[in-house]
This record gives C-alpha cells, sequence and structure tokens, in this order.
C-alpha cells in the first residue's frame, strides 16, 4: 500500500517486504515455513502472534475489500468466530 498518510517506519517496511516476497513467481511457503521453525522459539510465538492479530484485523470493517481479497476477508470472518470461541494467549517467555 503506497498511502503518504502511512509513514516509514519498521511494521510498514516489514508489510513491504512480505508482499514483495509473495508478489514474485515461485514462492514456496513450504520453504518459508521451514524457515519459520528454524527461528527461535520465542520469534515463532511472536510470528504466530502477528498472523492473529492480522487476522482480526482482516475480520474487521477497517479491513477493505473488493473482488481480489473477497475470499481472505471472509476466511478472516470465520477464523476469528473460531478465535472468539477459544482463548488465544501466546505469552513471550
Amino acid at each position: 500500500m503506497h498511502d503518504a498518510t502511512i509513514h516509514i517506519c519498521r511494521e510498514a517496511m516489514l508489510a513491504h517486504t512480505i508482499a514483495d516476497a509473495l508478489n514474485t513467481t515461485g514462492f514456496n511457503y513450504n520453504h518459508f515455513n521451514e524457515a519459520m521453525a528454524n527461528e527461535h522459539r520465542t520469534l515463532q510465538q511472536f510470528f504466530m502472534k502477528l498472523l492473529v492479530n492480522y487476522i482480526r484485523f482482516a475480520a474487521s470493517d477497517a479491513y477493505h475489500t473488493d473482488a481480489r481479497n473477497k475470499a481472505s476477508k471472509e476466511l478472516a470472518e470465520q477464523l476469528n468466530c473460531t478465535l472468539n470461541d477459544i482463548m488465544v494467549y501466546l505469552p513471550c517467555i
């Protein structure tokens, strides 16, 4: 997203780096999974927290959709219902 209101910060830089990686032909999700599984266990916990937070955001009204990401929104809404039914506790140990 290239919105002038978004200032350059590490979170925006990370989002852009992820978007760039996903925007290339041949991104291998399994290789990514294996690489993340080799990261420090606490960092794996933080990554899961990031994923849960993004799912909750994508399920919210703040997440704008069109035909290109409609399925993501619908999946996020379903996952968010499940997340709301269980206790999500991801401590930093």
